[in-house]
């Protein structure tokens, strides 16, 4: 700014010396010749001169509009337009763009809304404005990059509870406690610590309202229906809230009340064979070989080709990882989705060292457990391993080996789930031969690899198993 003002000043000191008379006497003659100036005498450079003077004072204005600085801009902007006007004329490319400059400042210093919105929250009425605020061409600043003082009236005490921050040329003005439920990693938190200055983030305005809207109340506006869901995804993951975004979106399950709302197109045509979700609502789909993806809003999907013929065995462990097993392929494939490779493959082998199969995955915060069967189906066992990178096996439970006619030992755990309240695994499984119907739940204490309870059948193959931890209850279906 300091450059731009000592340019201004020269400019206008090199103009002044081209209008300055210049005396100029006849030769041998006692009469005077009409006294001209430099600016008569070398038009093309005093016009040139005056051009270059406008284009910065157009530039100091804008920057002042930006600084809040908007008496300083107006004074600035005026020169240029009349400068321009008078070397140009009305209808010059130039002079029009310094004109649409003024309109713009001029509707910003007649044209300030006022909204009172009482806080419920924090019992006290805060004061927004709305300004529809200068842009230009100096808009190609990076996002959170400047940091404007306050003038033109708008003070700004470093002790006070609203905060102001300027976004793609919209100011806004907020509470410090409504950014801090954005989170401490948030950019929100970030503009809440801006003390004594305007942040600018340039981004999209008009979606910074509707997530400044979310943080407030907790849900969307309803004119966030008139933005793309995708659009609202890439602004909350800029700013760090895209959980808040989510959790907007999710309604109360009401098990009585399912309508069928979405029906997800996959690649291929085989069928369906294993689902699974993560916490943040993104949903993995096996189909033969194929894994396709889909994110929390079930509009963008990816799909992924893996080993496996058909995979029976699936487990989500992040948005962008999986862990993957089928029946008739050896071994637990952990796959990165986002880069389509096997990050790691883990494997049992038994006392003969034969290759294993995957029956059952399932998964706590800590651990990975997994279901193996040798290939010759003479063995099983459940692994548990730990799930930090990379992944290491724990300890090993429920190992059986087949001898004879035994067939209580050749049932292996076909489905595997945490009951955290009880810091227990269960694992079920059946089976149905020529000499009857067999099958068992089990309970089992990861840290000493006993079982705690069970339950075995005789006359029941049922089909699934699952535990409420909400309701204390083991759910059988036969």
């Amino acid at each position: 700014m300091e450059l731009l003002r000592l340019c201004t000043d020269a400019l206008e000191a090199t103009d002044q010396a081209f209008v300055t008379p210049v005396d100029k006497w006849l030769d041998k003659s006692l009469c005077w010749k009409p006294i001209q100036t430099n600016a008569q005498l070398n038009p093309c450079l005093w016009q040139d001169l005056a051009l270059a003077r406008a284009t910065v004072l157009e530039v100091r204005a804008k920057l002042m509009v930006r600084g809040g600085q908007f008496d300083i801009g107006d004074d600035l902007i005026r020169k240029a337009v009349f400068i321009r006007t008078s070397i140009c004329g009305e209808d010059h490319p130039d002079t029009i763009s310094a004109r649409d400059t003024l309109s713009k400042l001029t509707r910003l210093l007649t044209s300030i809304d006022f909204w009172v919105l009482f806080s419920w929250d924090f019992y006290q009425t805060v004061i927004l404005q709305d300004w529809s605020f200068f842009t230009g061409d100096i808009r190609n600043m990076p996002p959170f990059a400047g940091s404007n003082p306050f003038s033109n009236g708008f003070h700004h005490d470093s002790n006070s509870n609203i905060v102001t921050v300027n976004v793609g040329g919209h100011l806004f003005q907020t509470t410090k406690q409504t950014l801090s439920l954005a989170g401490p990693k948030s950019l929100f938190s970030k503009i809440s610590n801006s003390n004594n200055v305007i942040p600018f983030i340039d981004r999209d305005p008009e979606i910074f309202s509707i997530l400044l809207s979310l943080l407030r109340t907790g849900n969307l506006p309803s004119k966030a229906k008139s933005f793309a869901t995708q659009d609202l995804i890439f602004e909350s993951r800029f700013y760090g809230i895209e959980n808040l975004l989510i959790n907007s979106q999710s309604s109360p399950f009401d098990a009585f009340n399912l309508e069928k709302s979405l029906v997800l197109p996959l690649n291929g045509r085989d069928s369906p064979s294993a689902i699974s979700t993560t916490p943040c609502g993104s949903l993995h789909v096996a189909h033969g070989s194929k894994i396709t993806s889909f994110d929390w809003s079930l509009q963008k999907k990816s799909t992924t080709l893996t080993q496996f013929t058909a995979i029976d065995s699936l487990l989500a462990l992040s948005p962008k990882a999986v862990a993957a097993g089928a029946t008739d392929f050896s071994g637990l494939q952990i796959i990165d989705l986002e880069k389509g490779f096997v990050k790691e493959t883990l494997n049992w082998e038994n006392v003969t060292k034969s290759g294993s199969t995957v029956q059952a995955i399932g998964a706590s915060h800590e651990h990975l457990f997994t279901s193996f069967e040798s290939s010759r189906r003479n063995s099983n066992c459940i692994m548990v391993y730990d799930l930090n990178d990379p992944i290491r096996p724990v300890t090993k439970i429920g190992h059986y080996e087949i001898f004879g006619a035994d067939l209580n030992s050749a049932i292996p755990a076909t489905k595997l789930q945490w009951v955290s309240s009880h810091n227990l695994l269960m694992a079920s499984g059946s089976h149905s031969g020529p000499f009857g119907v067999l099958g068992n739940i089990k309970f089992w204490d990861i840290r000493s690899g006993n079982v705690v309870w069970e339950i075995k059948e005789n006359v029941d193959c049922f089909s699934d198993v699952t535990v409420s931890d909400n309701l204390s209850l083991c759910l059988k279906l036969a």
